[in-house]
């Protein structure tokens, strides 16, 4: 599955030393934990091995979790939050791996879910030594998921806390409590409040929160910004707005790194704004996407670190059936009001790919809806890097190498071109049998080894080997059905059920 590539890219950020470490604590280093057994791993030295057999042992979900939780041990805590926010950018994009994670969720998994959770904190290099008292220490605070319910065709957020520092998983959101309390909120549009007198002269900077307490009361609030207190300061140009019947009012706040501080609630929408013209820099995510072009062509968001934004990019994405490529994001925080031009690079970054990039240049700037991103094509892709490079400015402050196990497989463009004067006589039946039954494929081949030997020229070498090495023969036939992007691969395979799986395919094109 794609967890694979997901929990890979991030592992190579470690060097030989530390990637021991984590197989130290992978074995015996997780006091009061679930080893994972030694002898699983006497025989494989390697990153790839280690992960292959992780994810065979655990299963996907399992392997990402575990890996999260060692990286903290080691401190390691920019990769840790980088693997978590790659997992849950995948999940949400991906319903068959949400399908997956159901059917798959041990009475153990259930048990670990309900222990006690910290969020992991987001690493910035230009913030790090920004820390604030009530952020320092992320043990303080416990990650809760909150019940989700749908009301004036709107989705709530409830929950029902005792006393104690929490943070809502899905939002961002921090409450402090010294008693039971019960609360419901959701997330609102900027846009209802975008005319109010005094707003032209401010920029949002997280999301605008409606908070209402059922019971009890709050100690504090702490809403989620992605702005980056590493620069000059910026306390006096922050206001929190309120969202109130009779008009909107403006609040100083005390800023941590990620979230502002307010003692006072009272039920109004409320989110974070910063005087416009102020210079500052953004936390920023990187989102790649494959959509389903007969070229390879991607969608590249550079957004701010928003879930509402990034849920925004997900849903477009989603709508037309884009693939998500988890890569890490940047590593420092972006200046904004900045116009930044995103490059391909070949796989030693010494010349350009053959490649468009479009628009050729956009601004980091915070969009509430219809975030903006760079359209990529790629004429005869290999192994390749995403570089984004500001204007005026010879460095990149991101990059991601994009490799051919990454996207799906796609034929040079003189083959496509020449497919496309055939395919009009060519019947591909084979194809359509493919399409028609994959799920029956996928749980009653007995035996993926012989097919995907069958198809190893076409997929290619990287692909056959993520076959062979995904388990279970219904994760084998899965993975090398999601290689199968054209009818003439989808033709070959059929051919080789035929050969293969002769009593199989009778039986599903012959029902009783």
């Amino acid at each position: 599955m794609e967890v694979r590539t997901i929990i890979l890219d991030i592992l190579e950020d470690l060097t030989h030393h530390e990637f021991m470490e984590f197989r130290w604590h992978l074995t015996d280093g997780r006091k009061g934990k679930t080893k994972f057994p030694r002898s699983i791993l006497d025989h494989g030295h390697d990153l790839h091995e280690t992960v292959e057999r992780m994810i065979s042992y655990l299963n996907p979900d399992g392997a990402g979790k575990i890996t999260v939780d060692i990286l903290k041990m080691m401190s390691r805590d920019d990769l840790a939050w980088q693997l978590q926010m790659n997992l849950d950018h995948y999940m949400r994009s991906d319903p068959n791996y949400k399908l997956y994670k159901s059917k798959h969720t041990s009475e153990s998994d259930t048990a670990q879910s309900q222990e006690r959770c910290k969020p992991v904190l987001r690493q910035c290099k230009t913030c790090a030594d920004a820390r604030e008292c009530d952020e320092q220490d992320s043990d303080e605070w416990e990650l809760i998921e909150p019940s989700v319910i749908s009301e004036d065709a709107q989705t709530k957020y409830r929950l029902e806390l005792t006393a104690g520092l929490y943070e809502c998983s899905t939002t961002g959101l921090r409450i402090e409590c010294s008693r039971e309390v019960q609360l419901k909120y959701h997330i609102c549009d900027w846009e209802c409040v975008a005319d109010f007198p005094g707003m032209e002269h401010f920029t949002p900077c997280g999301p605008l929160m409606d908070i209402a307490v059922i019971s009890g009361k709050l100690k504090a609030v702490y809403l989620p910004h992605f702005l980056c207190l590493g620069g000059s300061p910026i306390n006096d140009e922050v206001r929190v707005v309120h969202v109130e019947e009779s008009g909107i009012s403006f609040e100083k706040c005390t800023l941590t790194r990620f979230h502002a501080k307010l003692l006072n609630h009272y039920f109004s929408p409320k989110g974070v704004l910063l005087r416009i013209g102020f210079p500052v820099n953004y936390h920023c995510e990187t989102l790649i996407y494959e959509t389903q072009k007969s070229y390879l062509t991607l969608h590249v968001y550079l957004i701010p670190s928003e879930k509402k934004l990034i849920e925004a990019a997900e849903n477009n994405e989603i709508k037309s059936k884009s693939k998500l490529i988890s890569k890490p994001g940047p590593v420092s925080s972006l200046k904004t009001k900045t116009w930044y031009s995103l490059m391909t690079l070949d796989e030693n970054k010494q010349s350009a790919c053959n490649s468009e990039v479009q628009p050729k240049q956009l601004e980091l700037k915070y969009k509430h809806i219809n975030p903006d991103f760079y359209e990529v094509f790629v004429a005869d892709p290999n192994d390749f890097h995403l570089q984004l490079m500001p204007q005026h400015h010879s460095e990149g402050v991101w990059e991601a190498k994009i490799r051919q196990g990454d996207y799906s497989q796609r034929v040079s463009s003189a083959e496509a071109e020449a497919e496309q004067k055939q395919e009009g006589c060519i019947n591909y039946n084979g194809a359509e049998f493919v399409e028609k039954h994959r799920t029956e494929l996928i749980s009653r081949v007995s035996l993926v080894e012989p097919i995907a030997d069958d198809m190893r020229d076409l997929i290619k070498e990287e692909k056959y080997t993520i076959v062979l090495n995904s388990g279970t023969r219904q994760s084998q036939m899965r993975a090398l059905l999601d290689f199968l992007t054209t009818p003439k691969l989808k033709e070959k395979l059929y051919q080789s059920l035929l050969e293969h799986e002769h009593a199989l395919v009778n039986d599903l094109e012959n029902p009783e």
